[in-house]
């Protein structure tokens, strides 16, 4: 399989500062003149921050040089009556306690060889992808926050995946507390392992692995740190009870695409520090980790471990990434790349976009 898209743009920021000095008059008039050199004005703020006295940690990060102008408008159409009332709904939701969302993916089908159809779909997933209904709660009294989520989703002419039973189903269902102290989620949770997405519709192959936006049953812990200006910290802990039976992957994959093998007592953690260069610039590096159980129907249990190392840089609207992930562990007795109970297996990501106003 090609598992990899390179792309490895690089970036020269270079700045020099000059100071001047000057020699002042005499003292007094019946002083002799003396040549008495004024100090050297304090050195500003260098590109990317660092000041004479501040640690660069410390500083406010300063722009080094300013993105590139863009002319493509986002969005790129606005009819003014119909948009100005989306606009004051969004606005309505954003302040209300309770929200409502609804949104659907449309896809579409050209098939290069004979017969040469245009379809709406897939010719084996007909339909659309898949409709969304979500609602949100949220509430907040002597400084704590609480409040529930839910995500339905639903497919009109078949099941999402070969091994779902049910062409509707709860991607997310869950209730939530924020102490101040990290956000604790309890429910229905997709896991947090290594980058969730590519930015593509297919997405990638560590997705199709059954890696990738996973729900399941159990509780997870959230939290981001500022440590400083430039620096901040992504956490995240989690533990789950049981599988859900729902997953991106394919049939074949994982332990949830058959009912010979059950996921249960999984540990998932992942940090993920972000690193800001200037305005412009960030640079992010994630480390995650994974171990669970994996109960055979036949009988016996066997261990999952999972772990991932990712990159990402920003600048401006790019966006270049990597990451590596290695599985140790039989999840199915016929994995759908080599056909037999496979224990270990890599997947190796690389990537890049661009967003241009309203394209990406």
């Amino acid at each position: 399989m090609n598992r990899a898209f390179p792309l490895l743009p690089a970036l020269l920021v270079a700045g020099a500062t000059l100071a001047g000095v000057a020699a002042p008059r005499a003292l007094a008039d019946d002083a002799p003149a003396a040549a008495v050199m004024a100090p050297p004005p304090a050195p500003e703020d260098r590109c990317p921050g660092v000041a004479a006295d501040r640690s660069w940690w410390c500083t406010t990060p300063v722009e080094c040089a300013a993105c590139p102008t863009v002319c493509v408008k986002d969005p790129l159409f606005r009819i003014p009556c119909l948009d100005d009332c989306v606009d004051s709904f969004e606005k309505g939701k954003d302040e209300s306690c309770f929200k409502l969302g609804a949104s659907a993916y449309h896809w579409f089908n050209y098939q290069n060889k004979s017969p040469n159809k245009f379809t709406y779909g897939y010719p084996t997933a007909k339909g659309t992808y898949f409709y969304q209904f979500t609602a949100d709660f949220e509430c907040c009294t002597c400084g704590t926050k609480f409040g529930g989520h839910a995500a339905l989703r639903a497919r009109d002419q078949s099941t999402f995946r070969s091994f779902f039973e049910e062409k509707v189903w709860f991607y997310e269902i869950y209730a939530w507390l924020d102490a101040g102290w990290g956000k604790v989620k309890a429910g229905k949770v997709w896991k947090r392992f290594g980058l969730d997405w590519d930015g593509t519709f297919w997405g990638n192959v560590a997705y199709y692995d059954g890696m990738k936006l996973d729900p399941d049953f159990g509780v997870s812990w959230e939290r981001n740190y500022e440590m400083n200006q430039r620096l901040s910290l992504d956490a995240f802990l989690q533990y789950f009870v049981e599988e859900d039976t729902v997953n991106g992957s394919l049939a074949g994959a994982d332990a949830e695409s058959t009912k010979a093998f059950r996921e249960q007592n999984t540990f998932v953690a992942r940090i993920v520090p972000t690193l800001k260069l200037d305005n412009h610039q960030t640079l992010s590096v994630g480390v995650s980790g994974l171990t669970g159980t994996i109960a055979a129907a036949a009988g016996g249990d066997t261990t999952l471990t999972q772990w991932a190392v990712d990159a990402s840089y920003s600048w401006c609207g790019l966006k270049v990434f990597g990451e590596y992930a290695y599985s140790d562990g039989i999840q199915n007795p016929a994995h759908y790349v080599t056909g037999a109970p496979t224990k270990v297996y890599k997947d190796y990501l690389f990537g890049a976009e661009y967003k241009l106003g309203a394209f990406t």
